[in-house]
Parts: structure tokens; sequence; C-alpha cells
């Protein structure tokens, strides 16, 4: 899209059916879903939301040179690549048959550790023998917080199919025509927004803690500003956010400040689990619906939102950048008045292990 190219990207479902279509001409995008019946358009160079991920991430020496036979040496796909096996501690090559097609699998291992973090990551890539191009990846994450409580296994199974590289195609594939019965949303509705509105007023949310209390958002209105931040157990990076998210709470807890963890994707025993082992200082909801998820277009996790004591969005943050994003959330807190300009405060600093404050999770 950046490069206003054109490509047509079709999601169907199991049985073959259309699912949802992206296509552009390269001059427009149009995007289609099944579920609504509903498609809209806009300018590829101005698109209102996030733009689309699709890379292929492939990995081992030698899958390089596979990937510079359709793709070029310089590709990001071969860069991937390198960047991937440097990090990778053990690799090893297999052939086997897949879906009866002789496939070259390369399997990687890698280990993460961030105290107090570690996290151990297995990959597995399927190459199609004779084209050499990916027919199947497949990854496993175990991360563990302390050495003392797994905080969760992610377990994930990527399947390419029909793929076919320097093929003709006609005018017709990134034309689109409306199915029968199907209505235009404008560009700028508000389903397709990307980010958190900044400067617009936060959506009020009602969600239960871990005990099943119903807290709702908007109770702070008017005394305390709120983080707000979107997390899982299993997220390496959302845990790596904790320390710091518990240090602002100690601060500036009695100043004026709500710090509030919304859990994702987490089921409620395993998130009880994990907050037996490691009890946070602040409130922790749990949306088991998405629908704060939804309602603040999280997108990727950690993201965190600050909110002024008025209800509105001030700043988001989309992922964790550790020492440099912690001065970012302290400078806009003094801009609140909630903390100074240089407080002293110590970015970087492991918060020690706390027993849970009383009133936590209310």
């Amino acid at each position: 899209m950046a490069g206003n190219g054109r490509f047509r990207v079709e999601l169907l479902d199991p049985e073959g059916a259309l699912e949802g279509l992206l296509l552009s001409d390269g001059q427009q995008v149009t995007e289609w879903s099944r579920a609504d019946n509903a498609w809209t358009r806009y300018g590829a160079a101005e698109s209102p939301r996030a733009r689309p991920r699709m890379g292929l991430l492939v990995m081992q020496p030698f899958a390089l040179a596979h990937a510079e036979s359709w793709v070029g040496k310089d590709s990001a796909l071969c860069s991937s690549l390198r960047q991937v096996i440097q990090k990778a501690r053990h690799v090893r090559v297999s052939d086997e048959v897949v879906d009866g097609r002789r496939c070259k699998v390369l399997r990687l291992r890698a280990r993460h550790s961030d105290p107090p973090l570690s996290a151990n990551i297995e990959y597995a890539f399927f190459f199609d023998a004779d084209s050499h191009l990916l027919l199947e990846r497949r990854e496993v994450l175990e991360a563990r917080v302390l050495r003392l409580l797994s905080a969760g296994t992610q377990e994930r199974k990527t399947i390419y199919r029909n793929l076919h590289v320097n093929v003709a195609l006609s005018a017709d594939t990134f034309t689109f025509n409306p199915p029968e019965g199907s209505s235009f949303i404008a560009p700028d509705d508000p389903r397709f927004r990307a980010n958190t509105p900044v400067g617009q007023p936060a959506p009020d949310l009602e969600l239960p803690d871990i005990d099943g209390r119903v807290v709702r958002l908007a109770k702070y209105t008017g005394e305390r500003a709120i983080l707000l931040s979107f997390w899982s157990t299993a997220c390496a990076p959302c845990l790596r956010e904790m320390p710091v998210l518990c240090r602002l709470h100690e601060e500036f807890g009695d100043k004026g400040l709500a710090v509030v963890g919304v859990s994702l994707g987490d089921r409620r025993d395993k998130l009880t689990k994990f907050l037996k082992h490691r009890p946070l200082p602040f409130l922790v909801l749990h949306d088991a619906n998405s629908k704060a998820e939804k309602a603040f277009f999280v997108r990727g996790i950690p993201h965190t939102v600050l909110i002024d004591k008025k209800g509105i969005v001030v700043r988001v943050w989309h992922g964790w950048s550790g020492e440099e994003q912690e001065k970012e959330i302290r400078d806009e807190l003094a801009k609140l008045g909630i903390a100074r300009l240089n407080e002293p405060g110590s970015p970087g600093r492991e918060a020690p292990a706390r027993r849970r404050s009383p009133g936590a999770n209310p």
C-alpha cells in the first residue's frame, strides 16, 4: 500500500467461500466483508486503517538461497532471515512430506532473557523442495516469570497454499464489483478507526475484576486520571511493562492517578492463578468478550492509554520501549499536574516484588 502497488487478498472460510476481500488497483484500495455484505474504498496512500502487514517470515541459511531466487537478496524477506538466524541457538534441517509434497523443514530454537522474564521460542518452517516456496509455519512461545510461574504458552500455525510466482494477471483481477445487496460504508466511518482517538472522550467501560465485581471507568471522571494498560499473561513485552506500572501506582496512586490493567485473551482461571503467584497492586479487569479491546481499537499488546481527569484521551503507546516510554509517561503525568518534571523516579529500575495492596482489585 505504501508504494501504491496493485494487490488482491482474499479471505476464505474452511469451505473455500469468499469471506473477505482487500484489493488495490494502484490508486484506490477496496475492502469488502461478507459478514455485513458491506464495502469501503479509499485512496491507496491515505489508508484510514492500520496498514496490512503481509510478509512471510522465513528463516535459515539454506532458505536464503531459496528466497533470493524469487524476491531478491536485498528484500525485507531476506533481511528477516538473517536477523532471526543470528539470534537462533539451535538450527536443524530435515526432509519431510506435507500433504503429499516433499519439503525441506527448518527448525529453530531461541531463548530470550530479560529479567524477570524469560522465554523459549521454537519455529518450524516447511519449504516446498521443488519450488522453494513456504508452505507452512509453526511457532511456539513459552514464557516464564521469575523462574517460578509459567506465564503461558502460545502456539500458532500458518498455512500457505496456491502460491505462484510471476503469474500473468488480467486487469479484472484488481477490479471490484459490489455483490448484490451490499452497502457502501464511508472510509471515515468510526468503525474503521485504527487507533484510540487522542483528544476525544475515552469510551466508557464496564468490566468485571478478577472477583467478578463490575467496575465502571467513568467513576474516576473528575477525580483521577487513568493509565489504562491492555495486556496478557502470555505477552512478553506486557510483563516487562508491569514493574513500571507497579512503580507508577506506588508513586502516584494517592496523587490523582489510577493505574488499571485490562487482561485480554486470558481465561479467568488462568488470570487468577497468575495474580495469585504474582499479585499486582493496581486494579485488574478481565475483558472476556473483547468489549474493551474493540472500544479502544487495540491492535496489539501492550497497548497503554492515558486518560485525563475529564475523561479525555491524552496519549496512546503501542508496545513497550522500556525507559524511554516510562519517561514519556512521567512527562505526560507532569503536564496533568500529577507528577513533577524530572521528578526523582528511577526509570529502568525493576520494582521489588510486593504483596497485594489493601483495596487492590476492588
